[in-house]
C-alpha cells in the first residue's frame, strides 16, 4: 500500500479590503439614530466583512466633509484629520465621537458658515 505524498498548501494573500464609511455629524442623539444614520461602502457593506475589517488594528483615512454656505455660492470643504497610526475599533469610535461632538462644537463657535446638517465624517480603508 502506498501512501500519497500531500501537497503544501499554498499561502492565502492577505485580503485587501476596499470601501469606507460615512457618519453624519448631527441628527443621531442615541447609539440607535446613530447606527441606523451610518451609510457603508464597498467591503463595509456587508457586515461579517465589516466586523472582520474591524476586528484588528488597521491605518483608516479620516476625512471631515463640511458643507459650506456662502452668500455667493455653496461647496465642499475636506478636512484631512488622519491618525498617524493605526486604530482599533475602539479607538476608531472615539476619534468619530470626537469629530462629532468637539469639532462641531469649534465650527458653531467660530461662526463659519456651516451647514452642519448636510456635513458628515468618513472613514477610508
Amino acid at each position: 500500500m502506498t501512501t500519497k505524498k500531500k501537497r503544501p498548501r499554498a499561502k492565502k494573500l492577505p485580503r485587501h479590503y476596499k470601501g469606507y464609511m460615512e457618519f453624519p455629524l448631527v441628527g443621531a442623539d442615541t447609539h440607535e439614530q446613530f447606527s441606523l444614520s451610518t451609510r457603508y461602502f464597498g467591503d463595509f457593506d456587508h457586515i461579517p466583512t465589516r466586523r472582520k475589517i474591524l476586528g484588528r488594528d488597521r491605518s483608516y483615512r479620516v476625512e471631515l466633509h463640511l458643507r459650506i454656505i456662502d452668500s455667493t455660492s455653496s461647496g465642499w470643504s475636506i478636512v484631512d484629520m488622519t491618525p498617524d497610526r493605526a486604530l482599533n475599533r475602539m479607538q476608531l469610535a472615539e476619534l468619530v465621537h470626537y469629530i462629532a461632538t468637539e469639532e462641531v462644537d469649534k465650527l458653531i463657535r467660530s461662526k463659519m458658515p456651516v451647514n452642519v446638517d448636510n456635513s458628515y465624517v468618513k472613514i477610508i480603508l
